[in-house]
């Protein structure tokens, strides 16, 4: 068992037992909290490698403040040891942070997998901010397997006297820190003299002046206020030129290795003046360096590194420092690490490379959300105007923000403007990428024309490219495609959308991306509210049998694959099933694009159940909430004002049904919702008249269901046997081929009726006499022809209303609350067309002989 990830033990340390007796103590917590200079790094480090303990060393660099870059680093780093088993969540944390998901949910998780008790070693915890400190405290109290080892500079979470409550801690002052004489000594060496062993006492006696007074021989020393300050200053004399250029220029960098370093100085002898800064005390290898030291990180300290930056920042020409910070940022890209590279771009000024980390970078830059935004923060928006691929991360982050959507919405409109000009000029990837960020950044903001026709300009690129061209999109080509799928969907092209996300999921495949996971969950989406049942339930399954990035199916990415699973459990008859798929999304929904396709499946769920007054309530908050996030585009209007229609007609309030159906825009989805209408309304003919106008075919296979539905049940009615019978043929043929059962239920239950009586007795009685008499019990749309048509529930409410009950009581006997009781009886009030309890109870007894409310009405 051992501590993995230690650094090298720098030179010229005590042995220093003390400490690292109380490091190895059974504590869960071990804190060591000292200014700069005290050893606590190298307290940590005599001990980690002395330890009988199984765990990690993980350094906090800067730019980890917040929990989502931390858990993501931390993950990396547990992978990049072998900590971690293939199906560890932690594996594949940056696809799921992304999503902005919990990451102390995910990592205590993945924690609780590694097998035996587990050290966590976090050197610099200074770097967190708050929210993450305690993030990492719940799950070491979470998790009794788990111990922390903490080095710490400032007063934190992690000093707070009020952790004794929770965990067991033990803490390590600059007192308990601070040499002994002895060790002072020791550091020094037998020849020191009295007066520099006084002189370090005198001065903190820290480790690290302690060291650097050994090695230069120097005591004069200042008390300034800053010690690291005064240690530099103290030992700037005795470096050379070339030593102190050196030091200015690697110190632009949080990390380098021989390459950089080379690069950075131009001195052939960048490795041996790296062993002599770490001899100094002024940084240290990240690992056991090999023998010719390259390829090995060296880190320099962080704090002295501050001073150094800040210096060369001043003395350095401000075309130089530009130049250093380039190919700063290159080489933290070509290493894998996006956030450095993307902040050194940033202070080069060379947008082209902060392109360059953002394309390769995307989903990665998640994770370090708070640094990016406050990274660009005073960056000009008519630099970013130039910049799509940056504004578009930037709309990104900030729209995953509650309250923040007009901010969100800046940043989609400089990215769309910025695509939109770049794409005329650009190659053929590129052009495909622009195109994909302008139509996403239109579609969002409700400009689905305007995301249409960017979404066909990119289809376009996208089917011309050959293999080469589509190869530079690297990472991204599945993400193109998706985002190209969707602006197509949403502007009315279903066919070229699936072959889109076709697209996607082949290139996925081929590359090994989680891309095409997503392409599939786009796909069942949409197949499902089409309504091709059969397909969405393959695509479904196929895409659930995929490994998916945790959290991406309870976000966004699995949205739509979630709304398919509720549409195929609609078409089960299972309501609660379908909710339970929507409870999924809760925390997110909010944000969804996709929000009044999910309204849409939230209402039928509450008119089949009879809730229909809690699903009019439900549509009007999530449409004032989105109106106000300024998400209300022309597709989501659309389904909203055909979702209306449904509320309207199952309330029995046709006047507001004809008004919802007339903001329909023309075609076939307002001639089905009048002709429903006129149905409910007990007008058969005039259903008939107007389904006459509506072709029967299409690629909506649910519109098609519909059509043939309310045509079979007005035909029904008409009493026309022989016309029934064909009609409800071709629906039980399209009904079969499609899987679906829904669209029977959504016609008037007096059509139903008629509809069963003309099948009874035929062959078609066992293909549909089942599905009719479920839809009949539902009774989710009445039928104004016959009186009032109440659900199950309005039944026992009004059966309630008669007995004189209270609506306490009836909320008592329904284990509901009266607020739901009250929804459910301004529902029967409007059905009976009255004001008050007592005109409710006379029309109750005038509707009792209809049957309206079951016969148990009588006793009422």
């Amino acid at each position: 068992m051992t501590i993995l990830a230690v650094p090298r033990l720098p030179p010229r340390l005590a042995a220093r037992s003390r400490l690292t007796e109380r490091l190895d103590a059974a504590a869960a917590v071990v804190v060591l909290h000292a200014p700069s200079g005290f050893g606590k790094t190298a307290a940590l480090t005599q001990w980690a490698t002395a330890t009988d303990r199984h765990g990690l060393w993980f350094r906090v660099r800067e730019g980890l403040a917040e929990p989502a870059a931390f858990v993501r680093d931390l993950s990396a780093e547990l992978d990049a040891v072998g900590l971690l088993e293939a199906d560890n969540p932690l594996r594949t944390a940056s696809e799921t942070l992304s999503l902005g998901e919990d990451p102390w949910r995910m990592v205590g998780r993945g924690l609780r997998r590694i097998p035996g008790t587990f050290t966590l070693v976090l050197d610099e915890a200074e770097h967190l901010d708050d929210d993450t400190a305690a993030g990492i405290l719940r799950t070491v109290a979470e998790n009794p397997d788990l111990s922390l080892r903490v080095a710490t500079r400032r007063a934190d979470r992690f000093t707070e006297p009020g952790l004794d409550v929770a965990l067991e801690v033990e803490r390590l002052g600059p007192a308990d820190l601070a040499l002994t004489e002895a060790e002072v000594v020791e550091i020094l060496g037998p020849a020191a003299s009295a007066q520099t062993v006084a002189h370090v006492l005198e001065h903190g006696a820290s480790a690290a002046l302690a060291r650097v007074v050994g090695l230069s021989g120097r005591t004069d020393a200042t008390g300034a206020a800053d010690p690291v300050a005064s240690l530099l200053r103290m030992r700037a004399p005795a470096w050379d030129a070339a030593f102190r250029t050196f030091l200015e220029r690697i110190s632009l960098s949080e990390a380098v290795d021989a390459d950089l370093a080379r690069q950075l100085t131009n001195d052939p002898d960048a490795v041996a003046l790296l062993d002599r800064a770490e001899s100094e005390g002024l940084g240290y290898w990240s690992s056991p360096p090999a023998p010719d030291r390259e390829g090995t990180l060296f880190i320099p300290s962080p704090v002295f590194r501050r001073i150094l930056d800040a210096t060369s920042r001043r003395r350095l020409p401000a075309r130089l420092v530009r130049s250093l910070d380039a190919r700063i940022a290159r080489w933290n890209l070509d290493h894998g690490r996006p956030y450095p590279a993307l902040q050194a771009a940033v202070h080069a000024r060379d947008w082209a490379l902060v392109t360059d980390v953002v394309r390769q970078h995307w989903s990665d830059l998640f994770a370090d959300a708070s640094e990016v935004r406050e990274l660009f923060r005073r960056v000009p928006p008519l630099t970013l105007r130039a910049q799509p691929l940056v504004s578009m991360l930037l709309a990104l982050l900030y729209n995953a923000r509650a309250g923040h959507r007009l901010r969100a919405l800046e940043f989609f409109t400089l990215a769309a403007y910025g695509a939109r000009t770049q794409r005329a000029t650009a190659a053929p990837a590129d052009r495909a990428l622009l195109a994909a960020v302008e139509s996403a950044a239109h579609r969002v903001s409700g400009r689905e024309a305007q995301a249409l026709r960017a979404a066909e300009a990119g289809f376009e690129t996208m089917s011309g490219m050959t293999p080469e061209e589509r190869d530079r999109l690297g990472r991204n080509a599945p993400t193109v495609d998706n985002q190209i799928g969707l602006s197509l969907y949403y502007g009315g092209r279903t066919d070229e959308a699936l072959a889109a996300f076709r697209r996607s999921e082949a290139t996925a495949a081929e590359r090994g991306l989680h891309g095409g996971i997503q392409a599939l969950a786009h796909t069942a989406g949409i197949l499902a509210a089409s309504g091709e049942i059969r397909e969405a339930t393959a695509v479904a399954d196929a895409a659930l049998s995929r490994h998916w990035p945790e959290g991406w199916l309870t976000g966004y990415p699995g949205s739509l694959l979630r709304a398919a699973l509720a549409w195929i459990a609609l078409e089960n008859d299972d309501p609660d099933a379908a909710e339970a798929e929507m409870a999924v999304l809760a925390p997110h929904r909010q944000t969804i694009e996709h929000w009044a396709l999910l309204e849409e499946i939230d209402v039928l769920i509450r008119i089949l159940r009879g809730d229909v007054e809690d699903a009019a309530a439900q549509a009007d908050r999530s449409e004032q909430r989105q109106q106000e996030r300024k998400a209300v585009g022309p597709s989501s209007r659309r389904r909203m004002q055909r979702t209306r229609v449904l509320i309207e007609v199952a309330r029995g309030d046709l006047p507001a049904a004809d008004r919802a159906a007339s903001a329909l825009p023309a075609g076939a989805e307002r001639d089905i919702a009048r002709a429903r209408i006129r149905l409910a309304a007990g007008d058969s003919d005039a259903a008939l008249q107007i389904l006459a106008t509506v072709p029967v075919g299409g690629p909506d296979a649910r519109l098609r269901a519909e059509h043939l539905s309310l045509t079979a049940g007005a035909l029904a009615l008409r009493a026309d046997a022989d016309e029934t019978l064909r009609a409800l043929r071709a629906l039980a043929v399209h009904l079969d081929r499609c899987g679906l059962t829904l669209p029977l239920s959504l016609v008037p239950v007096d059509a139903l009726e008629a509809a069963r009586d003309v099948v009874a007795g035929t062959d078609l009685d066992d293909v549909l006499g089942p599905a009719l008499e479920r839809s009949i019990a539902r009774r989710a749309i009445g039928s104004r022809a016959r009186g009032p048509e109440f659900t199950p529930r309005e039944q026992v409410v009004a059966r309630s209303l008669a007995s004189g009950a209270t609506i306490a009581q009836i909320a008592a006997d329904l284990s509901v609350s009266p607020n739901t009781v009250k929804s459910q009886v301004k529902s029967v009030y409007r059905k009976l067309g009255v004001a008050s309890r007592e005109e409710a109870v006379r029309a109750l007894a005038l509707h009792a002989a209809d049957g309206a409310l079951g016969a148990e009405q009588t006793a009422g």
